[in-house]
């Protein structure tokens, strides 16, 4: 019936479960914690820098600024437009064309010797860009692209023209790539501690376009986005250079967490120990010295305590008497009998259930409180088999005399248990059993 060592252990490993899955979740919510804090901040920084790039964009657009010099009622009078274009082109260098294109049909690009070839062209047989500004009937930023009469890099600021609902034509400036990039001041990012990534689409969504990555190698499937539609899709994707939390942050925090835990689990053992400790105390006052079983005043004490922890359970009181006991042990060696007492603690300890309580009464008397139900057969036999251990056989004098267990059960529900009324009935029971196979 000895069991239940499991018992003691599964609160144990319980505990240090409990205790290490909430030092885990501690610190998977600290490092959530700061990644929202650092997210929120690379937010700032983007949605700021956002509004930088736009504003750069705007004042880049020339093409918004000469829409004033051109009167489309006079479609031959460009004079006020070409001198705007020349001025524009003398004050920013970054400019690498001017163009007008009257309806479908380019009529002005300046300067007119660089790309005069190029007059007469129509909307076909440029880029889509050009043909989606006529159609979304608004201004369109499209590029990086490259000119196919000089291969330069340029990004095209392209404006169309409408008059009474009418389409006119559109102005477009094209502006020098690498100025414009150099412009955006994406480095700042980097100087913030970000690698950054930005890119467009084109209106059809078919194609994504890098326009400047701080490094080609980094995965920014995690990066805070900001889209930009002009009317293309720009998107700029940011990431803190070593992740949103570095793996020594979260190395440094598991490992605090984990300290935590053990020290967590260190004081509790130590509390355990003391608490421990202290029942061993207690139960060695209680303790009588030959048999190593408790004496009537433990019984009652640990009886008290089992009341309120037992409940509802039942507990049977085993009360044996040892009839001739004393007559041998004053004709046997301290050590015979010390070794007839060993016999009952180990007896108790291998054959009845984990948490019984053992008392020597008297020279004679012994009872055994067991909390669990003692009817079953099983039971029943390893009571027996407990009790048979207690037989004692010695010559004296040249005679046999046996020491003769003689045993009663009394039952009751724990929290009802009054042990002083359990031993006196478990004692009439035993007289009255002795009595009547006397």
């Amino acid at each position: 019936m000895r069991r239940m060592s499991l018992k003691r252990k599964l609160p144990v490993l319980l505990l240090v479960i409990l205790v290490l899955g909430l030092s885990l979740h501690t610190g998977k919510s600290i490092q959530a914690a700061l990644i929202s804090k650092r997210r929120q901040a690379a937010e700032t920084v983007i949605e700021l820098f956002g509004k930088h790039l736009i504003q750069q964009l705007e004042a880049e657009n020339f093409a918004s600024k000469l829409m004033f010099a051109l009167n489309t009622k006079e479609k031959t009078n460009l004079t006020l437009f070409e001198e705007k274009a020349a001025k524009l082109q003398k004050d920013h260098a970054e400019i690498r064309f001017l163009s007008y294109f009257e309806q479908d049909t380019l009529q002005a690009i300046y300067p007119r010797e660089k790309y005069k070839s190029a007059i007469g062209m129509k909307l076909h047989d440029v880029s889509y860009s050009y043909t989606l500004a006529k159609v979304i009937k608004d201004g369109v930023i499209a590029g990086p692209e490259k000119l196919s009469s000089t291969k330069e890099e340029v990004f095209l600021f392209i404006e169309p023209l409408y008059e009474n609902n009418q389409y006119k034509g559109e102005i477009i400036a094209a502006v020098d790539s690498a100025y414009l990039i150099k412009a955006m001041n994406l480095e700042y990012l980097q100087k913030r501690g970000y690698e950054y990534e930005l890119w467009r689409v084109n209106a059809l969504g078919e194609k994504k376009t890098v326009v400047r990555v701080s490094d080609p190698s980094v995965d920014f499937s995690e990066a805070v986005k900001l889209e930009v539609s002009l009317p293309a899709t720009w998107n700029l994707s940011i990431l803190p250079e070593n992740g949103w939390l570095p793996y020594s942050v979260k190395l440094a925090i598991n490992g605090i967490c984990l300290l935590n835990a053990l020290l967590i689990l260190a004081l509790v053992y130590l509390a355990l120990r003391v608490h421990v400790q202290k029942k061993q105390l207690i139960r060695e006052s209680y303790t009588d010295a030959d048999s190593g079983l408790l004496t009537r005043e433990g019984f009652f004490y640990f009886m008290k305590r089992a009341k309120q922890m037992q409940g509802d359970k039942e507990v049977s009181v085993l009360y044996i008497q040892l009839y001739n006991f004393y007559k041998l042990c004053k004709n046997s060696s301290m050590e015979e009998m010390q070794a007839y007492l060993q016999i009952i603690q180990q007896g108790v300890q291998e054959h009845l259930p984990v948490g019984s309580i053992a008392a020597r009464l008297s020279e004679e008397e012994f009872v055994i409180a067991i909390f669990e139900d003692t009817r079953s057969e099983k039971a029943m036999e390893a009571i027996e088999d407990f009790i048979l251990q207690l037989f004692w056989k010695k010559k004296i004098q040249g005679k046999k005399v046996f020491v003769e267990p003689k045993s009663a059960i009394v039952r009751c529900v724990a929290k009802k248990t009054d042990a002083e009324e359990l031993l006196k009935l478990a004692s009439m029971r035993l007289n009255a059993l002795y009595d009547l196979h006397s």
